[in-house]
């Protein structure tokens, strides 16, 4: 488990994770990003300024520099520390109590834009060169700007391939997003969420215009089978490897924990590949996600020193019910009849679990029972090619 008492916490401890982990496989961390952990939509485009130069994403509170990221910036060996946003999402006190922290001769930068959606692209140019899908075409991927939590989980994936996370709304792209396609030679834009979150008839005619010659859609009937779809496609993609021995578990109603998770995520926890991000409730296993488990690890296969199930945030997250759910499932379901085993949990009662806001299905009932699990949804979504 990575995690602390708060996001703020829980974003240095996933923090130190990475910065250990890259340290000791060689690799230069010298750098930080910096985004607000109240405006959490700048924190996950970050992610492609994190691939970029190397570096951990951690939160900060808008108005005051919280002390445990003081402490993690201060005493970590860095030189410069990026920050994300504008002044209203990173106020300029926090700037400079990074400055002090981070001491004589380090560099503080500011990269922002207008609003949320000229921060994406800012973010984006200030990376550089956009990297390539799994087929070998220059990409970006494009979420949703006002729901995007089901788009926290291409995280990794974006953090591996080096992929610029852009924003679009729902009435259209903007102008900003827009030219940046058209003037990065993107031939391929990856879309993550259904089309309630971003709609198709939106979307395409702004891409055309940018040229973008093909367009691919991950989305599930929720969140939750969004990020089932995210990581089947990373076990498909021939420019890295998912890693077939650890899963991450972050909580999918409240995505804070996930938005910094990328570049540890995106590494691989266990130096074998991209360990995929599967989104959880923070006390029940979705039968999705447990039908993806069932399938990646057969029965009898749990045990073994190498798997490694990862809860990202504390224990009111992501509570140890569910992680020992996961691995009662991976290693105790029999893949042919794919079924969900919750022991630890209680039966619930028909519509416990709200719909949640920004997913592709507005109702969607899950009745999880010790021994079996039932799912319904209406407007279901796979991966899919827009248009060719």
């Amino acid at each position: 488990r990575v995690g602390g008492v708060d996001r703020y916490a829980t974003s240095v401890a996933v923090a130190e994770e990475f910065v250990a982990a890259r340290r000791g496989a060689g690799a230069v961390v010298v750098s930080v990003v910096v985004a607000s952990g109240e405006s959490l939509v700048d924190a996950l485009a970050a992610v492609t300024l994190a691939s970029a130069l190397d570096a951990p994403v951690v939160l900060t509170r808008s108005g005051s520099l919280p002390a445990s990221v003081a402490g993690f910036v201060s005493a970590g060996g860095f030189s410069s520390v990026v920050v994300v946003g504008g002044v209203s999402a990173v106020s300029p006190a926090v700037v400079s109590a990074l400055a002090a922290a981070l001491g004589a001769g380090g560099a503080v930068e500011r990269v922002g834009g207008s609003d949320r959606y000229a921060t994406a692209v800012a973010i984006a140019r200030r990376a550089g060169a956009a990297g390539v899908w799994c087929d070998g075409r220059r990409a970006a991927v494009v979420v949703g700007g006002e729901a995007f939590a089901d788009a926290v989980v291409v995280s990794p994936l974006a953090f591996a391939l080096g992929l610029p996370l852009l924003l679009t709304g729902v009435g259209g792209v903007p102008a900003v997003t827009e030219r940046y396609l058209a003037e990065s030679g993107i031939e391929r834009v990856v879309v993550v969420g259904g089309t309630a979150v971003v709609p198709s008839e939106a979307l395409l005619p702004a891409l055309r215009r940018a040229g973008v010659a093909d367009v691919t859609r991950l989305s599930g009937a929720d969140r939750f089978a969004t990020s089932v779809e995210v990581a089947e496609a990373a076990g498909g993609c021939a420019s890295v490897v998912r890693d077939p021995d650890s899963v991450a578990l972050v909580n999918g109603t409240a995505v804070a924990d996930g938005v910094v998770a990328g570049p540890l995520l995106g590494a691989g926890v266990g130096g074998n590949g991209v360990t995929p991000m599967l989104l959880v409730f923070s006390d029940v296993l979705p039968p999705v996600v447990a039908r993806f488990l069932a399938a990646a690890w057969p029965a009898g296969s749990v045990g073994a020193p190498e798997r490694a199930v990862v809860a990202v945030g504390g224990r009111s997250v992501v509570s140890e019910g569910v992680v020992d759910a996961a691995l009662a499932v991976a290693d105790e379901a029999p893949t042919a009849a794919r079924t969900a085993r919750s022991p630890s949990l209680p039966p619930l009662p028909p519509n416990q679990k709200p719909a949640v806001a920004g997913d592709a299905a507005p109702s969607v009932d899950e009745n999880i029972v010790a021994g079996a699990a039932a799912a319904r949804a209406v407007g279901v979504y796979t991966a899919e090619d827009d248009y060719t």
